[in-house]
């Protein structure tokens, strides 16, 4: 595993399969759940504390990045403290993400904690 998520373009007539992007986490982070918007605009990438998105056609630079141990709380159960993403206490494989139909929310599952990303297009 490597910092990178991969992006490949499969030709069926000519049966060619080759890299079309390598999006790039950073800070060699492997990817441990990867998943497509709902419409094909974007492509979501969860690693060990963060999550990355791009266009899914450009690739390139993210469209938007959120560090899981940055991130201040704006729930007022939390009191606009920081959520606390302990790495130490979940399975570093444990990272379900998953879109909701219409491409505006993602949910990133970390051990007993959900974020949820509004995104604006």
């Amino acid at each position: 595993m490597d910092d990178t998520v991969k992006l490949w373009n499969v030709d069926l007539d000519s049966k060619e399969i080759y890299c079309q992007y390598r999006l790039f986490l950073g800070a060699v982070t492997p990817a441990l759940a990867v998943s497509f918007s709902p419409d094909g605009y974007a492509i979501a990438a969860a690693s060990y504390n963060n999550l990355t998105i791009w266009n899914a056609d450009r690739g390139g630079t993210p469209m938007a990045a959120w560090d899981g141990y940055l991130d201040k709380s704006n729930d007022e159960a939390n009191h606009d403290k920081s959520i606390e993403l302990d790495p130490s206490s979940v399975s570093m494989m444990d990272r379900p993400l998953s879109w909701d139909t219409d491409g505006k929310k993602l949910a990133l599952g970390f051990g007993e904690k959900v974020a949820i990303i509004n995104l604006q297009r």
